[in-house]
């Protein structure tokens, strides 16, 4: 079964490919998540600007019934349902998408009703609203979002309407994808649990929702499950941090996460490890053998067999080795800045920033600088922290 998945020209591309890309590491199993061409993208935005321009029309010839504030923010901000769905179908019509096929349009402007998703009666179409999660959950808004996404299609495989959906829902919060969660915080307990319950899963299968795409969708609600507990178990305390024989980063109490640093990041980030003390940076020449040796053990060049060929190959990589070593300690040059950045970046991205602070480079400029973690958390099978010579 296909889900083509669309976005609002307001929703960044880049949040987009991350729920598309979630949502494919389930894959195996029915469901099919279809990228939209940028074409389709293009015309589709047009048209969702003509819908914006014809409800704020529909806004103005009712100005009595609101006021200044009201009238100015439904003006600027809102989109109703049948807007929202017939984007879906003007897609589905333009790319013959039959209709056993889902259509999904990810959209950051909100609806009159304030729900944050919700599927067509007629028609196999839905919307899912993609804004203010950050200001209740501790993770990425790309986890919400995806869940939202697999519990729309299983609620509308399971419920056909929304009216059956209002009738038989669970009011009362039990942490099951079916519960009817009137606000977004009241979402958090169904994302931390993630789960459907066996009422609900005996439901779907009566009605004849395939097996394997409940367990398709129990899989991705798996993922956010343990993402939400990630995140919440990052607040209280760091991770120990294990470095493996081929210099693999693995935050062991965070689901043995993976901190993916190339060999130069890694070089200054294990110099960094090395000096619980800090470095000033503006006397990194002064390391210079050291930043070697690490860079060096990073970089084994090992050729199969003795021949000119492999002595041309040596002396090349020899040279890059020597220049990528010259440009991180040559002051003038940004080389060194520019991966410490990098480094934080990425730890920011994969911890969040109120965990980074444990791992990352800490301080500004050249001053001196250095990494928060507890040495006593780190562990090592590989030869990085052995003494220079």
């Amino acid at each position: 079964m296909k889900i083509h998945l669309l976005r609002s020209s307001s929703f960044s591309k880049e949040s987009y490919t991350e729920v598309l890309m979630l949502l494919k590491t389930v894959s195996g199993g029915p469901l099919k998540f279809i990228a939209c061409p940028e074409l389709g993208h293009r015309s589709l935005w047009r048209k969702e600007e003509e819908l914006r321009k014809e409800y704020q029309g529909r806004v103005s010839q009712l100005a009595g019934s609101y006021s200044s504030d009201e009238r100015e923010e439904k003006e600027s901000t809102f989109m109703e349902w049948s807007d929202l769905f017939n984007l879906c179908s003007i897609y589905r019509e333009t790319y013959k998408i039959p209709e056993e096929e889902f259509v999904i349009f990810l959209t950051p402007i909100p609806n009159p009703n304030f729900w944050f998703c919700s599927f067509a009666d007629q028609s196999k179409d839905i919307f899912i609203h993609t804004d203010e999660w950050g200001e209740y959950l501790p993770c990425s808004s790309v986890y919400p979002i995806a869940y939202l996404v697999m519990s729309q299609v299983l609620q509308k495989l399971f419920y056909g309407s929304v009216g059956r959906k209002l009738e038989q829902s669970h009011e009362e919060p039990k942490g099951c994808m079916n519960d009817f969660c009137r606000e977004k915080a009241q979402i958090l307990f169904k994302l931390r649990t993630a789960d459907i319950c066996p009422d609900c899963i005996d439901g779907m299968v009566e009605v004849g929702v395939q097996g394997d795409i409940i367990n398709q969708a129990i899989a991705l609600f798996e993922l956010v499950r343990k993402e939400m507990l990630f995140r919440q178990r990052f607040k209280q305390l760091p991770s120990r941090m294990h470095i493996s024989k081929g210099n693999v980063i693995h935050l062991v109490d965070y689901q043995n996460k993976v901190i993916d640093l190339s060999p130069l990041e890694k070089t200054i980030y294990f110099l960094f490890l090395r000096h619980p003390e800090g470095i000033i940076i503006s006397k990194r020449g002064e390391l210079k053998p050291e930043i070697e040796s690490i860079y060096k053990k990073l970089n084994v060049y090992s050729p199969k067999e003795s021949s000119s060929e492999n002595y041309e190959s040596l002396k090349e990589f020899t040279e890059k080795f020597t220049e990528s070593v010259d440009l991180l300690v040559i002051t003038k040059e940004n080389s060194f800045s520019e991966k410490v950045s990098r480094i934080n970046r990425k730890l920011v991205d994969e911890l969040g920033e109120e965990t980074a602070k444990y791992y990352a480079i800490g301080g500004k400029g050249t001053k001196v600088r250095h990494v928060l973690l507890d040495r006593n958390l780190i562990t090592c099978d590989s030869n990085v922290f052995d003494k220079v010579g």
